[in-house]
């Protein structure tokens, strides 16, 4: 009789994230994580999260598994080479190299390790004007002595993995990622009534391109649509004052910033999405619509593009095309087959985006770039 002997898996070491504060939309997929891993997982903030951040409606997500600790901030380098000193053997992941000092002096430090386990969770910096081509050259500084030490990188979208391509890592090392927020799928959409309801939710900035939505609905009908718009920022004076010199007050209301969770419960009474961002690393607002049953145009600079292009549930329209713009939102006023079909597959591809699945899909990933356990893992939100 032969007997079989059983496979051995590889052990699992610590986990180190090591992050400028415990964002919403990443905490959930570490939570997860930390609940299958069966070494500790540990996040590692500089901060926790910031006014400026509460004031823009993000909210601490809940922690079960996922363990914290927060840098004093005085004091704080000790504790980061303390942490890094006891935990060599660990596997650590970076997010923010060059922008925030504890990240740097870890990454920095562990890397004299030979064979270190080092990773980054990164999306693609602003990219706009002549800043976006000195934080080009600024990422080069950074990440060149890095470029074959990091084992993974986890990017956020073909924008995110362009950049980090280009920067100099290899196929094998990049890894697609994405935020992800526990948003649960509504029971039931808010009954038609007629009109098309439009939603945007962003900072009211250049760079978010809330001026295009503005210019785009100029060109609308006259008749059978609104817009709700969340958010603040500094172009709001100017867009409310266009909104009524063009007679649109009446279709355009101006909600003001609200709490992420406070947006999330009202979306189900609306219709479409809209996110015309110049330039975005990912855009959260295409989760939340897509989690919510809405249809999305979104421009083709926003990261979370690719969501919409995977679910099929809305347009993908080039970047300050305004007219383009208009007609992905007019074709969809005179199609209400077409948008009621996006919004049935937005639902169907919503559990996709949950931060469980995500959770599930980081760890395939670290045991396959740092174990050698497992085929690489093709994400769920692609797949």
């Amino acid at each position: 009789m032969t007997s079989v002997r059983p496979s051995i898996q590889p052990s699992q070491p610590p986990l180190f994230f090591w992050q400028n504060m415990p964002a919403h939309h990443q905490t959930g997929a570490l939570d997860a994580l930390a609940s299958g891993w069966s070494a500790p997982v540990t996040g590692v903030w500089c901060e926790d999260i910031s006014a400026s951040r509460r004031n823009q409606g993000w909210a601490a997500a809940p922690r079960v598994s996922l363990r914290d600790h927060f840098l004093p901030s005085s004091g704080w380098e000790q504790q980061v080479d303390d942490l890094i000193d006891g935990n060599r053997m660990a596997i650590h992941i970076f997010s923010g190299l060059g922008a925030y000092e504890p990240v740097t002096r870890a990454a920095r430090r562990l890397a004299r390790t030979p064979d270190a386990k080092m990773g980054l969770i990164v999306e693609s910096p602003i990219m706009l004007g002549w800043a976006g081509v000195a934080r080009r050259w600024k990422a080069r500084y950074h990440y060149r002595p890095f470029l074959g030490k990091m084992r993974a990188v986890f990017a956020m979208g073909e924008l995110g993995l362009d950049f980090y391509r280009d920067l100099g890592f290899a196929e094998e090392q990049l890894f697609p990622y994405l935020y992800q927020e526990a948003i649960p799928l509504p029971a039931s959409r808010s009954p038609d009534r007629g009109d098309l309801r439009l939603v945007y939710a962003g900072q009211l900035n250049e760079r978010k391109g809330a001026d295009i939505l503005l210019a785009a609905c100029r060109a609308l009908p006259r008749q059978g649509w609104t817009l709700d718009v969340f958010g603040d920022g500094p172009l709001r004076p100017k867009l409310e004052a266009e909104a009524a010199r063009d007679g649109l007050a009446g279709r355009i209301v101006f909600r003001g910033t609200v709490p992420s969770s406070a947006l999330v419960a009202e979306l189900p009474r609306f219709d479409l999405a809209v996110v015309p961002s110049r330039f975005d690393g990912w855009g959260m607002f295409v989760n939340e619509a897509l989690q919510c049953g809405l249809a999305v145009v979104a421009s083709d600079r926003v990261g979370a593009a690719g969501l919409v292009a995977g679910s099929m549930a809305g347009a993908i329209v080039p970047s300050e095309d305004i007219a383009a713009l208009a007609a992905a939102v007019t074709r969809r006023i005179a199609q209400p087959d077409l948008l009621r079909d996006e919004q049935a597959k937005a639902r169907e591809y919503a559990p996709r985006l949950s931060p469980s699945r995500a959770g599930e899909y980081l760890a395939a990933a670290l045991r396959h770039a740092f174990l050698a356990d497992g085929i690489r893992p093709t994400p769920g939100w692609i797949a």
